[in-house]
């Protein structure tokens, strides 16, 4: 099981502005149909994004703008939990059998007539005809959040059975959200979709989040950008930590990946995890190979087993968007964020003790590889970010 670890993913009057946030605001508000999709790592702040854009047109009546959230992961979100707009559960992720109960929760909020008495097979066909055939000055946001992520039979069934139906009003905004791999969409209106991608924020962006939250951290927000790399939900986390320390800063980067996993990790142990992720942040650019690592993560077990074994990390790891293929590299690369925070925390060790092992760790895999397969070691050694990120360590 996962390190329980509780934050709010959500905190109204922690909202710092991004530099998208004017340009998608006038998205929505004007006349025709929009798709606009949030792309990013882990931790960019799309979630923080999409419930600010909810609460925005909650607070504005007079906007003409409906809105109705979506939250395909499980997470709290205390401040709309009595909301009749809103859906997410704290305790688990959007199942198939939600998928209508989201439907219907829908076409409650907009007033359709004698929805719940039809059958479930008819219900998307008759929210098209009749958000087809109404006459309004409002428009109608939809925004859906971690929509990349979600089971594939999942996401087709939402597509198909509640946003192709949606589309049919002329005043419509869809505003999705995901991380990792684009989806193949069954509809052009979201294989067209325009993208917006966040990234990480810079040293004005910390403070500023930083002096929003009240944090006592604010004289601190240098060392804060240096160490989260912009990161709004770590900044977030050490903002609010009891002490700005180095196990605060672990315990942020632990919610950063634990966030991303599933509860249940057949055969591993976030434990394991965790320390094949910190060993692969230390490679130059995050491209490696995975006949390369499998003897770099776990050097003292046989082949056929450190395969195995690491055939499951990879799995885990490239089905929950923290690791991808990387054509023009010719490798597998981590999630960006996660291994700039990973090398801060690596470098804030005393001793340097873990890098140590893990440089002398890829030495031997690097040895090994040369004697095996005739090539030349120096490329290989190069591949890691030693002579960037760590220094001082003793071989």
């Amino acid at each position: 099981m996962l390190p329980d670890i509780k934050y709010r993913i959500y905190v109204p009057n922690e909202w710092t502005d991004r530099a998208q946030w004017g340009e998608i605001l006038q998205k929505i508000e004007a006349m025709s149909r929009h798709v606009l999709i949030l792309e990013g790592d882990r931790g960019v702040g799309k979630t923080f994004m999409l419930m600010h854009l909810f609460e925005h047109y909650q607070q504005q009546r007079d906007s003409g703008v409906k809105a109705f959230f979506i939250g395909l992961d499980r997470y709290e979100a205390p401040s709309f939990s009595n909301t009749g707009n809103f859906w997410q559960s704290p305790d688990n992720n959007l199942q198939m059998e939600d998928v209508n109960k989201v439907l219907e929760k829908i076409a409650d909020y907009l007033g359709v007539p004698d929805f719940k008495t039809l059958d479930d097979e008819n219900k998307s066909e008759y929210l098209a005809k009749q958000l087809a055939q109404t006459q309004s000055d409002r428009r109608l946001l939809i925004l859906i959040d971690s929509i990349y992520e979600c089971a594939d039979n999942i996401r087709q069934q939402i597509e198909q059975n509640i946003l192709k139906p949606l589309l049919s009003s002329p005043k419509i905004t869809i505003v999705l959200s995901g991380r990792g791999r684009r989806p193949v969409w069954i509809n052009p209106e979201f294989r067209n979709a325009e993208i917006f991608q966040l990234q990480p924020e810079g040293l004005t962006f910390v403070r500023q989040q930083l002096e929003k939250m009240r944090s006592r951290y604010i004289s601190e927000a240098e060392k804060i950008y240096d160490w989260s790399g912009g990161c709004p939900l770590v900044v977030r986390l050490l903002g609010k930590s009891p002490e700005l320390s180095r196990d605060a800063f672990n315990k942020a980067i632990d919610v950063l990946i634990k966030d991303s996993l599933p509860d249940e990790l057949e055969g591993l142990d976030y434990t394991e995890i965790r320390r094949g992720i910190e060993k692969l942040s230390l490679f130059k650019n995050g491209a490696c190979r995975e006949l390369e690592i499998a003897r770099y993560l776990y050097p003292g077990i046989s082949v056929p087993e450190n395969r195995r074994k690491t055939r499951q990390i990879v799995n885990v790891l490239l089905e929950n968007a923290l690791l991808q293929w990387d054509e023009r590299l010719g490798g597998l690369i981590l999630n960006k964020t996660i291994a700039h925070n990973l090398q801060k925390w690596l470098e804030l060790e005393d001793d340097h003790k873990t890098r140590s092992t893990y440089r002398k760790e890829w030495e031997q895999t690097v040895e090994q590889l040369a004697k095996q397969y005739a090539v030349e070691p120096r490329g290989l050694l190069d591949r890691m970010s030693y002579n960037d990120i760590v220094t001082n360590v003793t071989h």
